[in-house]
């Protein structure tokens, strides 16, 4: 595909079957003609993953028993054809107006994790000690007629969890796949949910990168911001166990850092509890609390940078590592994509791309710790 010329670019919306343990779940069914655009928003942070509002209009309000499925096509200049599902949503009607045999209105589009959000524990939720926190997680959505990526770690919990009542099935699969190192679920493009170890924190290889001259497709204005004033420079944690008390502490007292104690003159703490330790022994634990201390403050302390850009639509996700090369203005860039607010057109897309960096991630950190 030519993704840097002319393009015949169209969206369709499909109507895919919801209906878990019944043949044809998640099957994909005829294309709605009603609807008229809309916006998609991709985030890394958003609970849901996914969201977004359509507008429609014709003789029939939409069926929002079923899913929609977001698609968007082009054809390039030399008539090669691409097509790439955006997302897979629930519908949720919004005061539809009758008017002469037409309905018209709008839906909120909620990804499939709404299913996991809504449902709630309905007595205490018991996961025992050395259950494998991965496959607990992918069991409870499979459950729930959501297919996942079929995630594996060897990671069981060291001792057993209890979930109160009431707790929604999204925050115990969230906090089983934390335990395991996991990143939060999100939802792929086809109505199933990704789990996945978290990203690294070193910047992998661009998956794209945007570039300026005659071949760009990026808009010329680029925002850049950061977040320095409110980032940490100290993590305390704490984990208690079986009589004892483990804690730790990690300082960014670099002075070449800008965010550091001897920088700023002050400190910005992050306190937390830690409820899983890996080590059979507590010299092994306490180890494992120092060197996650020293890890969040890593995350903590380097401070983050942001772009945002506009551009057409290329295969980029969030988690997708990018490349800015923006000679003109002097700015090379490297970070991962944060969020992508996709604008749903009649005849095509633009999209609006948020991508952040650590800023300050080389400096050197101070850790001790101990029990009481």
């Amino acid at each position: 595909m030519i993704w840097t010329g002319y393009r015949e670019e169209s969206i369709a919306y499909r109507r895919v079957r919801w209906a878990p343990g019944r043949a044809g779940h998640l099957d994909e069914l005829e294309d709605y003609g009603m609807f008229t655009g809309g916006s998609i928003e991709l985030s890394s942070s958003s609970e849901l993953g996914a969201s977004g509002s359509l507008s429609f209009s014709g003789a029939a309000l939409p069926d929002t028993s079923d899913l929609v499925r977001v698609y968007y096509r082009f054809a390039d200049e030399e008539g090669g054809a691409y097509e790439e599902a955006l997302g897979t949503f629930f519908a949720v009607l919004s005061d539809p107006t009758h008017d002469m045999g037409t309905v018209s209105g709008s839906v909120t589009l909620q990804s499939v994790l709404r299913v996991l959000k809504k449902g709630r524990c309905r007595m205490p939720y018991n996961v025992p000690r050395y259950t494998n926190a991965v496959e607990r997680a992918a069991d409870i959505a499979a459950d729930a007629g959501i297919p996942t990526n079929g995630p594996a770690a060897p990671y069981r919990v060291g001792r057993g969890v209890c979930f109160d009542f009431g707790t929604d099935w999204l925050e115990v699969c969230n906090s089983l796949l934390s335990s395991a190192g996991f990143a939060p679920c999100r939802p792929d493009a086809m109505g199933g949910v990704v789990m996945a170890p978290r990203g690294s924190a070193t910047q992998d290889a661009p998956v794209w990168t945007f570039e300026d001259g005659p071949l760009s497709i990026m808009k010329p204005e680029v925002v850049l911001a950061n977040d320095a004033a409110d980032t940490a420079n100290a993590v305390h944690l704490r984990y208690e166990g079986e009589g004892r008390t483990l804690w730790a502490s990690a300082y960014n007292d670099d002075p070449a850092s800008p965010a550091s104690r001897l920088a700023r003159g002050y400190e910005v703490s992050v306190c937390e509890k830690v409820t899983e330790l890996a080590g059979a022994t507590w010299g092994e634990k306490l180890s494992a609390l120092k060197e996650e201390a020293r890890a969040r403050l890593v995350r903590e302390t380097a401070g983050t940078e942001y772009v945002e850009w506009k551009h057409p639509w290329v295969p980029l996700r969030p988690e997708s590592p990018v490349g800015i090369e923006y000679r003109g203005s002097g700015l090379s860039w490297l970070g991962r994509v944060s969020n992508m607010r996709l604008s749903l057109g009649g005849d095509g897309l633009t999209v609006k791309t948020r991508a952040v960096s650590q800023a300050d991630a080389g400096f050197r950190a101070t850790v001790e710790g101990g029990a009481w």
